[in-house]
């Protein structure tokens, strides 16, 4: 029975642990509702028809439909300390608003998800003072040191792009392909012994000429030798 209870309160502590790891840590104290300063909200700025595809997420985890809501009418367009580079969309007003839960202290990826757009990434510093949200970068390090004013004006930077953008044909990009570099090289290496090949036979050649060129008088002998040789017996065969 005892065994069985350890069993259990290991399980709980593993399942506690894993929790803990995978979602962000957010306050559910009344002393942390209160405090309006802690509170991180946003409106987004889109097609509206896209707006059902959003997903706001912290730390990679979605927050749920209760986080993003209908915008209110307002406005006022994202700014270019935003990140946004679409003001056409921000002209019709906000698509949608996001407000996070009060969060314990510590750093938070926040991330606006769609099929089909990109959004910046940005980093919530959460404090006992407060919350401090970053814009982030490709390499997700803040633009700027300067925290961004509330609320947030998020909007898509583009679309993804599942395929490299097509241009014209050059040799450049010819080269870039390392299937056709290895054909190259090949080749270049096939070439280079065919001409080693063919210098050398003909270097082989004019040294055995050289050398008979050289030898005139062991070349006579050697034919005398011979003819003396074929004398010798064709007089035997004579006799």
């Amino acid at each position: 029975m005892s065994c069985r209870r350890l069993q259990g309160i290991v399980v709980l502590i593993i399942s506690a642990a894993v929790g803990a790891l995978g979602t962000p840590e957010i306050s559910s104290s009344s002393e942390g509702v209160e405090m309006g300063s802690q509170a991180v909200w946003g409106q987004i700025f889109c097609d509206p028809a896209q707006t059902p595809g959003l997903t706001i997420t912290l730390n990679g985890t979605p927050l749920g439909n209760a986080t993003l809501l209908p915008a209110l009418p307002s406005a006022g367009a994202p700014g270019k300390d935003s990140g946004v580079e679409s003001p056409p969309l921000g002209s019709l007003g906000p698509s949608a608003e996001f407000r996070i839960p009060p969060l314990l202290p510590g750093s938070y990826l926040l991330e606006v998800v769609h099929q089909g757009l990109i959004f910046p990434k940005y980093r919530i510093i959460t404090s006992t003072s407060g919350s401090e949200v970053y814009m982030l970068n490709d390499y997700l390090v803040p633009f700027s040191l300067v925290p961004l004013p509330l609320p947030l004006k998020v909007g898509p930077t583009g679309v993804p792009r599942y395929f490299p953008a097509q241009g014209g044909f050059s040799i450049a990009d010819l080269l870039r392909q390392p299937l056709v570099i290895l054909v190259l090289v090949s080749l270049g290496i096939m070439y280079f012994l065919r001409k080693m090949q063919e210098a050398q036979a003909e270097a082989e050649s004019q040294q055995l000429e050289q050398e008979s060129n050289d030898n005139p008088v062991d070349n006579l002998q050697h034919d005398a030798t011979e003819s003396a040789f074929v004398e010798k017996l064709l007089r035997q065969a004579n006799h």
